[in-house]
């Protein structure tokens, strides 16, 4: 999408731009329409606050649905040809009162500082907004910088069982495996696009309820290629499609049977210098009468399905935890 209309805040000041655009529109029509957008524009006002709020729960799958995926997944017959398929749930959420979502993303940013933000309002009562900690890649000229993030475990009580529980996560075969999945995947798309790709450390990233893993990739582009090329290549990640690619799709578009929508797709922006774009996970979907949260779990050899369906809690805990129940 091109906005008509963008308002950029950058070290205390602000810029107003109007897009126009004539390739194919009459000059008198296009002008008109800018001028009506720029006449409706309201005063700053602030944001209503955010109430917590009775729902109704249910989770698409059922734990026991979701038990005999997995089970499926970690079968060795499948595990030989697909050694990786994320798995994703929908808790839906209705409730008798519509709930402002930029009340909601503003909450949810405060903790979220370590993540990409991101909110879309195309109609009166639906929005799709979120705090994702995965980038797609982030691109300056023909420098792209991406990132293999796969392996979770929760935050601890204190900064020692923290500490604990992040040594345990890099030292655990199934987390590693998980990650490794996603890397070297991501090598194999980007070297064919790339004259030069260096992958760094496994570290840990710490968000507010869970800690990941990640690696860094820094690639240099071949000149040739566009974003049209990296957005034809990279998505859907291996963090949240699988290994190989093609068959763990299959398997989610044969056993989920909620739609997936906007989650684990992109955002971002996108311009001829630069890109920065993120995955579209740790989000949530609002209308007027029910919020639909997403989140998904990396199957690999070792998965378990009661831990790996505690990892789907631990990973909208925060959002939860806002709307008032946890």
């Amino acid at each position: 999408m091109l906005p008509r209309i963008e308002l950029k805040r950058h070290q205390g000041g602000a810029t107003l731009s109007l897009n126009l655009r004539f390739d194919d529109r009459c000059p008198s029509v296009e002008i008109a329409q800018a001028h009506a957008c720029l006449e409706a524009l309201a005063a700053e006002q602030p944001l209503p606050r955010l109430q917590p709020l009775v729902y109704q729960r249910e989770d698409r799958p059922s734990q026991q649905e979701w038990a005999a995926w997995v089970e499926l997944v970690t079968n060795p017959d499948h595990l030989v040809h697909t050694p990786k398929v994320v798995l994703s749930r929908e808790t839906r959420l209705t409730t008798p009162q519509p709930l402002n979502p930029w009340a909601l993303l503003s909450r949810w940013q405060s903790g979220a500082a370590a993540c990409f933000h991101f909110g879309v309002q195309l109609t009166p009562s639906g929005a799709f907004i979120g705090c994702p900690p995965e980038q797609l890649y982030k691109r300056e000229g023909r420098h792209l910088t991406t990132e293999a993030l796969a392996g979770t475990i929760r935050r601890g009580r204190d900064a020692a069982q923290d500490q604990a529980l992040a040594a345990e996560l890099l030292g655990d075969k199934k987390n590693t495996l998980e990650n490794q999945c996603v890397y070297q995947q991501l090598l194999t798309q980007l070297e064919p696009l790339s004259s030069q790709v260096q992958m760094g450390e496994a570290h840990i990233v710490k968000l507010r309820s869970v800690q990941h893993i990640r690696r860094l990739i820094h690639a240099e582009l071949h000149h040739s290629v566009t974003d049209h090329s990296l957005l034809s290549s990279l998505p859907p990640t291996p963090a949240v499609g699988g290994v190989p690619r093609e068959s763990a799709l299959a398997f989610i578009r044969q056993h989920e049977r909620h739609q997936r929508g906007w989650y684990s797709g992109v955002f971002g922006r996108i311009s001829h210098a630069s890109s920065d774009l993120a995955v579209t996970i740790r989000c949530a979907h609002i209308d007027s009468e029910m919020i639909r949260l997403y989140a998904g779990a990396g199957i690999v050899a070792g998965s378990q399905p009661d831990e790996e369906w505690r990892e789907l809690d631990t990973k909208i805990a925060d959002i939860m935890s806002l709307l008032g129940m946890g």
